[in-house]
């Protein structure tokens, strides 16, 4: 009989997981993440961070098991009080969270060890399938324009009916959250891949829909009003694995914080599995889910909040790395043979160092003098100034300095609304501010309750980043040269024509 697959995490300690679970982390579609950096280039500026999303995803998995097992626990079995006592609560906006429904929902799953171990399972394979579609150099990759939706797939193809009318029906930028539906289809559909929790169509949509949210509101609104229980339930899920405090963030901001050396990072991960959780909620008849905590929480939420803040403004967007981005674009950019974009099957087996690896030797050289800073013809190529005034813009550029835009990055992704419950008495009514529905409960939007919540909705770089490198630029342009005149030469040999001299 197989047992389950345990793991040493360096994060985490014995990770264990189910034998549902084995064959598709043995699996070529899997396996290709440890040929993935989780951060990219930042290991080049903060050297301990080597680790890739092979075993982020992993963790990633660990906690999705956890935070499911605590859900059910907590809201089946009534550990909120006033879930025995107020069947609805009403909130800003037109918002009614729908407690007793929650709470009976997870009764449901807890009383049935089938439904149970199948809903586990299903959240388990998302946390751990949630980056699986990354490519090379994760979201560098993905603003290169290589992916280009009609012909990504190539020699392969969608088999799943559902999966594949959501790709042909989307008209938006090809997402490794994209890719990652087609890597489920694949794994489903793959004899290979044996004991996996994919048994059925179903599953495949329910794990695809906890993990891509496009995808949850294509599949939810192909479902007839009122929504079933099914479709409650995985409303109630996916923020484990797609929500603010998702399995994603706790594991990469533990894990790179502590590969990077820093503190920023080191949130308290056991409050936050035991004491958040989800909530149904209807706002003007749609349905909806909320994130439920109590007051002596918030100094929790608003840590993780400025934990996330830090790891961005301090690692993420470190002008060295984002200066790496910017040498590596322009490289991959030149290579001739990515010119038409790439497919699945090359997405399958490419990594980082097999992507550089099969730049044009040229290019390969540029990349590696820039990896290793040996193209730098000044200390400083990249420059940060606070707000700079016009003029000041008009006269770097006049000196050969390239802006380089940060995108605002949004702390508050595919996020429910969190609200702070507190019992009350009679005699404290007259003391609140909040919404109070009856003498037993009160109701405060974390947004309202904490400064930090209402300051940090999103992360923008608060200077400038310019770059210049000319030593760089010099020998791109040679490399690009150098590649011209091979091509140049092709043709000509090609068309029988005598080369000149």
């Amino acid at each position: 009989m197989t047992k389950e697959m345990r793991i040493r995490d360096a994060i985490h300690g014995d990770i264990r997981l189910p034998v549902e679970l084995q064959s598709v982390v043995k699996s070529k579609y899997f396996q290709r993440l440890r040929r993935i950096k989780q951060n990219g280039l930042l290991y080049l500026v903060f050297p301990g961070m080597q680790h890739t999303r092979f075993e982020h995803s992993v963790g990633a998995a660990h906690l999705a098991g956890r935070r499911y097992q605590s859900l059910v626990s907590v809201m089946s079995n009534g550990h909120l009080k006033f879930f025995e006592e107020v069947e609805k609560m009403r909130g800003e906006d037109n918002l009614v969270l729908e407690l007793q429904e929650t709470h009976r929902l997870m009764k449901s799953l807890s009383a049935t060890r089938e439904l149970d171990r199948a809903w586990g399972l299903r959240v388990m394979l998302a946390g751990l399938c949630h980056d699986i579609g990354h490519g090379p150099f994760s979201h560098v990759f993905e603003e290169l324009g290589l992916l280009k939706r009609s012909d990504f797939l190539g020699g392969a193809r969608i088999n799943d009916e559902l999966v594949r009318g959501f790709w042909d029906k989307s008209n938006k930028g090809l997402t490794h959250e994209d890719i990652t539906l087609v890597y489920l289809d694949q794994i489903f559909h793959d004899p290979s891949v044996k004991l996996s929790p994919i048994k059925s169509p179903i599953d495949l949509a329910l794990v695809c829909a906890l993990i891509h949210k496009d995808f949850r509101e294509y599949y939810l609104s192909r479902k007839p009003l009122p929504l079933d229980d099914e479709a409650k339930i995985l409303m109630l899920l996916a923020p484990i694995v797609s929500g603010l405090f998702d399995v994603d963030r706790c594991d990469y901001l533990l894990r790179d914080s502590q590969m990077a050396g820093v503190t920023y990072g080191k949130i308290d991960l056991p409050r936050l599995t035991d004491e958040v959780h989800t909530c149904l909620a209807t706002s003007y008849g749609k349905a909806s889910v909320v994130a439920l905590t109590r007051p002596r929480n918030v100094h929790l939420l608003d840590h993780f909040l400025v934990s996330l803040f830090e790891m961005y403004t301090q690692l993420y967007m470190h002008h060295a790395n984002l200066r790496l981005q910017h040498e590596l674009h322009m490289a991959i950019q030149s290579e001739p043979s990515l010119a038409d974009g790439v497919d699945f099957g090359w997405h399958v087996e490419a990594g980082d160092d097999s992507m550089v690896q099969g730049l044009h030797s040229a290019l390969r050289s540029v990349v590696r003098d820039s990896f290793s800073r040996r193209n730098r013809d000044d200390a400083k190529v990249t420059r940060q100034i606070l707000k700079a005034p016009s003029s000041l813009r008009a006269r770097m550029q006049n000196e050969g300095w390239t802006f380089l835009p940060v995108k605002p990055r949004g702390m508050v992704k595919d996020c429910q609304p969190v609200f702070l419950v507190e019992h009350l008495g009679t005699d404290s009514l007259d003391a609140c501010n909040g919404l109070c529905v009856d003498d037993r409960v009160r109701v405060v939007s974390w947004k309202v309750a904490s400064l930090v919540a209402a300051k940090l909705e999103g992360v923008e770089h608060d200077s400038e980043l310019w770059w210049r490198n000319t030593k760089f630029t010099k020998a791109l342009d040679e490399a690009k040269q150098e590649i011209a005149n091979e091509v140049s030469n092709q043709v000509e040999a090609q068309a029988g024509v005598p080369e000149a001299g």
